[in-house]
């Protein structure tokens, strides 16, 4: 009988399946039959039953050595004893005196220290509660004022704008004269002139007290012949 060239290789491909078996169920049995043989031979079921229990081992302690007490000299009946105070034993120091310092009367000095005088600063017309009466000084200025010789004989006119402060006593504050303009200081000498001798005029009011205000005075000299 002939055997075909597929018979043989079925025959030699189930071979190798076998085998391929074998060799899987040898690698679980060397990887997890380990275990279950371990756990039945513990169990005593398979093999030889091994008992674990023995007899306890008791051990003894030497007994440790007893503490004595130290030996003390025992005081005989012929000896006494004497309690001394604490005063005797430790010397008091002596009190301290110290002397004190004579008493010192102190004076309290006057205050020297003068209090300084606050000044209020000029206040321009705008800023009053109400304005000053300058009508003595204008009168004034009318009838004093001259026409300088040297500048009528050139026939020169001109006009002199003077700022001014009144205190609040109502005088004019000659430190504060101030030439806001002027066509010739022959002019201003003259402006200044009169106004060194003005009467005073009536302050200015703020707040219902007096202040010093500022107030300009324009002069105009025109010669006419």
């Amino acid at each position: 009988m002939k055997v075909t060239n597929h018979q043989e290789n079925s025959k030699n491909f189930k071979l190798i399946i076998g085998l391929t078996y074998a060799l899987a169920a040898s690698l679980c049995m060397l990887e997890y039959g380990r275990p279950l043989i371990d756990r039945y031979l513990w169990s005593g079921e398979v093999g030889e039953k091994i008992d674990y229990i023995e007899s306890p081992v008791r051990l003894t302690l030497p007994k440790p050595p007893e503490l004595q007490s130290p030996d003390l000299p025992v005081p005989s009946k012929s000896e006494s004893f004497t309690i001394v105070p604490n005063e005797t034993l430790i010397k008091q120091p002596k009190a301290l005196l110290v002397e004190m310092p004579p008493e010192i009367d102190f004076e309290i000095a006057p205050d020297t220290v003068a209090t300084p005088k606050i000044t209020t600063p000029p206040l321009h017309g705008f800023q009053l509660d109400r304005q000053p009466d300058c009508t003595k000084l204008l009168s004034h200025l009318r009838e004093k004022i001259r026409y300088p010789k040297m500048m009528r004989d050139i026939s020169s006119n001109g006009k002199v704008y003077m700022e001014v402060v009144i205190n609040p006593d109502g005088n004019l504050n000659k430190e504060s004269y101030k030439v806001l303009r002027s066509a010739h200081p022959t002019f201003t000498k003259e402006v200044v002139r009169v106004l060194n001798t003005a009467p005073a005029c009536t302050p200015g009011y703020k707040f219902g007290k007096p202040v010093p205000v500022i107030m300009q005075v324009p002069v105009n000299f025109d010669f006419k012949d």
